[in-house]
């Protein structure tokens, strides 16, 4: 398994993951990757978010070769963060597919088994990764029960509905404020406790938290269009009532929580407001930029 690293003030540290601390607890032997090692002792190799190139010297070590369990309807999503992609697209079905590993490509051998599975409505990237592992596991077991024969009826992937899904990068937590409301849901929804969301106001980054469902909000911004009625995009206004910073998209308001301003720590939208937005100390609209205007 690969090893995890935390950041620490001085240097990388490394921790333990949940596999390793059960194979401790189970006194089953561990191998860190890179492995160095031939092994001959094993008849299959088994990978879930893996990471890593396996090389093909790795591969033939096991005489029914490597199986993986990729959280997507293969060849869609093929890569490292699937599920991200899957909430960003606004996808309304995901699935398991099981594979074989192939030497030098990543989530292109041939397919022993999928299922679909519905992405219900609200998901987040951690409450879909949480389903899709539940449905991972079940599906891998019933691989192994009856490996010989998924072997045997493997099915080559095509290139129909090939879609690529790369590691996501601190850019795409950053707001255009021409986006309609349900994409900067998505990103939220997708990026949640991973990337944080981000515009500008004052050349500073607005970093954006706890955002308000689209449909509890709808009620907030229908109260707030009676009170402005020409908002432009990116304007923030505190909806006092709900105690939410509300920005306007091309199609709606979106709402959130809490925020953290430049290098202050998070506070609240009431507080925000209070220090920030009041009329006295704002002046007029408070237009937003987009993220890609930080400085």
């Amino acid at each position: 398994m690969p090893k995890k690293f935390t950041q620490g003030r001085s240097r990388m540290k490394l921790r333990s993951s949940q596999v390793d601390e059960y194979c401790q607890s189970k006194g089953i032997p561990l191998h860190h990757w890179p492995i160095e090692k031939d092994f001959t002792s094993f008849d299959l190799g088994v990978v879930v978010s893996f990471g890593h190139m396996i090389p093909q010297r790795v591969i033939k070590c096991f005489p029914q070769g490597i199986i993986n369990v990729h959280p997507s309807l293969l060849p869609r999503w093929r890569g490292a963060a699937p599920i991200h992609h899957t909430i960003l697209a606004g996808d309304s079905v995901t699935g398991i597919t099981v594979i074989r590993i192939e030497p030098s490509r990543f989530d292109v051998g041939p397919i022993l088994s999928q299922e679909k599975v519905d992405v219900p409505d609200g998901s987040t990237t951690g409450s879909l990764t949480e389903l899709l592992s539940n449905k991972g596991s079940e599906m891998l077991v019933g691989v192994l029960g009856h490996l010989e024969q998924h072997i045997e009826n493997a099915q080559m992937q095509g290139s129909d509905g090939l879609t690529l899904a790369p590691k996501l990068k601190h850019s795409h937590g950053l707001i255009d404020w021409a986006m309609t409301s349900t994409e900067i849901d998505r990103i939220c929804r997708a990026l949640s406790g991973q990337i944080s969301i981000r515009a500008s106001w004052r050349g500073e980054a607005l970093r954006l938290f706890e955002m308000v469902p689209p449909n509890e909000n709808l009620a907030y911004s229908t109260n707030i269009n009676s009170t402005d009625p020409d908002p432009c995009p990116g304007q923030m206004i505190y909806h006092k009532p709900s105690r939410t910073l509300q920005i306007r998209c091309p199609d709606a308001f979106v709402g959130f929580r809490s925020v953290g301003f430049g290098h202050r720590k998070t506070m609240s939208a009431a507080e925000f407001h209070n220090g920030f937005l009041s009329s006295k100390r704002a002046g007029g609209k408070t237009i937003l930029g987009g993220g890609t205007d930080i400085g």
